[in-house]
């Protein structure tokens, strides 16, 4: 068997010829150009495409979006929300000496925005509360609680240990009162 050269009519088109069939009709689907261009493989005429189109856009010049602007309020609101932001947010005031109103509105806006972020903040200044009994009427399982108070006041958390006898959670009297609130 001998190989036959391809005539002029069964030449397989370039990418050339393609580039230019495509650039003369752009919005052509992918199933005329598989028609179109019979002979080559599908993958290749997409990667074509592809080439084309990129081709296309880096000659095109850049689309700049203007920076959208943060919108302030009008003066109005703008004092009731930096009074309101600056309790939200308990920065130091020292810290928006000297500011404008504009000014303090937008960093205390901006803190806020990082506060959601980063997920709830803790006020350093902020008590940690143990669960302790306040010395109000207590319910009648407290006497059965220890609380490592140390670790609550030096750590935010610690150990909360409940420790019910037997002879009192299986006594139903006894069980009842558990629940009631105490003098």
């Amino acid at each position: 068997m001998t190989q036959q050269e391809p005539t002029q009519e069964e030449e397989k088109p370039t990418f050339e010829d393609f580039e230019e069939y495509f650039e003369s009709k752009p919005k052509s689907l992918n199933v005329d150009l598989y028609e179109k261009f019979k002979n080559i493989p599908q993958s290749t005429i997409r990667y074509w495409k592809k080439k084309v189109l990129d081709k296309t856009k880096a000659s095109e010049p850049p689309t700049t979006e203007p920076k959208k602007e943060p919108t302030i309020p009008t003066n109005k609101y703008l004092e009731e929300l930096v009074k309101t932001y600056k309790s939200l947010t308990k920065i130091d005031p020292k810290l928006l000496e000297g500011l404008d109103i504009n000014s303090q509105y937008l960093l205390l806006r901006n803190a806020i925005a990082n506060d959601k972020q980063k997920g709830k903040a803790i006020d350093p200044n902020m008590k940690l509360y143990t669960p302790a009994s306040t010395g109000k009427a207590m319910l009648g399982i407290d006497e059965y609680i220890n609380i490592d108070e140390k670790s609550f006041k030096e750590k935010g958390f610690g150990k909360v240990e409940i420790n019910i006898p037997a002879s009192v959670l299986f006594d139903p009297e006894k069980a009842k009162k558990l629940g009631e609130y105490q003098k």
